[in-house]
């Protein structure tokens, strides 16, 4: 993931971004779907959440 984005940040004409498949679709389970904070459906659990963990 690291080197995708630092080569998009050398060269942002080649960043055509990330695609995510499931193997199954069959299912209503194999869902996903990613919120940013400007979703209409953003309640408790859809928005984005920063997690930092840190260890000195």
């Amino acid at each position: 993931m690291v080197s995708d984005v630092q080569a998009w940040l050398n060269s942002p004409s080649t960043n055509y971004g990330w695609i995510l498949v499931n193997d199954d679709e069959s299912s209503q389970k194999t869902f996903r779907a990613f919120y940013s904070k400007e979703a209409e459906a953003n309640s408790v659990g859809t928005g984005p959440i920063l997690e930092i963990d840190y260890t000195p």
